[in-house]
């Protein structure tokens, strides 16, 4: 739920923010609300389109109190002299939330406040127009757990636990790379209704090198959503493989190779004696891939791949 917007325009001098200082008032208690995140959005006041600068602010203080908080996910924001951009407050809504209790961000009274590498001349036009925020009947499902984890050293499991499940709908995953752009991956669907624990899971079977974060987004059936906590697993390569199924193959063998960067790979298909019998050429990303070569037309017998770089041993094939 966006709770408040600020429009930032710069003038003729570059701006680095990297912190942000707000003030929650209205009548909710230290038990309504889960976490709070900090978009920020170039063109428009909405979450879709913006990245997220800060997150994970839990705000467990009743009304009134100030948070503050670094820009957790990038570090910081740079706005360059002549552009414009909004930074959005958002905020879940605890299942057990007192419906009716109020949140407001007073931005004429209690105005937000930025932290800047070198601090630009500043015009504080922010206004009341949010106004009040009422709690309505919150999103019909407590999420108990949100984990991934490390599986076969190449793909990231995630599971989620459930609970209360009233009316909804699915879940879409979203995956990221840096903390800040997420886009869906996949979409689980839900138990619908259910007072029982659910538990769910996904495997996330092409993540990249170093960190992936990962949230869910949960839908109701009348189209509400929130978010979950977002979860961080890091996929760190200590070998480089390449290996081929299925082994022994008839037509098609599917190679799948686990690298370390970008590039483009010759690989060449010997026979026993080492005759040179085939080659293909592949562009890899950094992480894994799965690359499929035809060979339906090989003569029957035992064979060897290799690739064109030293990263990777030759492998044994049979050709059936």
């Amino acid at each position: 739920n966006i709770i408040y917007a600020v429009k930032m325009d710069v003038t003729s001098l570059p701006v680095t923010i990297n912190n942000i200082q707000f003030t929650l008032t209205g009548t909710h208690d230290a038990n309504d609300f889960t976490n709070m995140f900090v978009y920020f959005n170039p063109t428009a006041p909405t979450v879709a389109g913006a990245t997220v600068q800060a997150g994970n602010i839990f705000p467990t203080f009743a009304a009134p109190h100030t948070y503050s908080t670094g820009f957790n996910f990038s570090g910081s924001q740079i706005i360059a002299a002549g552009g414009s951009g909004y930074f959005i407050i958002t905020i879940n809504v605890d299942a057990a939330a007192t419906v009716g209790n109020t949140v407001k961000v007073n931005g004429l009274a209690n105005p937000v406040v930025f932290g800047y590498t070198t601090a630009p001349p500043i015009t504080n036009n922010q206004t009341d127009i949010a106004g009040v925020q009422a709690i309505a009947s919150t999103l019909p499902l407590s999420l108990i757990s949100f984990t991934g984890s490390l599986i076969n050293t190449q793909e990231i499991k995630l599971k989620w636990v459930t609970t209360g499940e009233v009316n909804t709908k699915n879940f879409e995953i979203e995956w990221s790379d840096d903390g800040q752009h997420f886009s869906k991956i996949s979409t689980v669907q839900a138990a619908g209704n259910s007072s029982l624990n659910r538990d769910y899971s996904y495997i996330h079977k092409v993540p990249v090198e170093g960190y992936n974060y990962y949230r869910l987004k949960m839908f109701d059936i009348d189209g509400r959503f929130s978010y979950s906590p977002v979860v961080k697993v890091n996929m760190a390569y200590t070998t480089i493989k390449l290996t081929a199924f299925p082994n022994p193959v008839v037509d098609f063998l599917e190679i799948n190779i686990q690298a370390i960067k970008n590039e483009t790979l010759l690989f060449t298909l010997y026979n026993e004696e080492g005759k040179l019998i085939a080659s293909r050429s592949f562009t890899i990303q950094k992480g894994i891939n799965r690359l499929s070569w035809d060979i339906q037309k090989i003569a029957k017998g035992n064979y060897f791949i290799v690739a064109g770089t030293d990263n990777f041993e030759s492998i044994k094939i049979i050709k059936n």
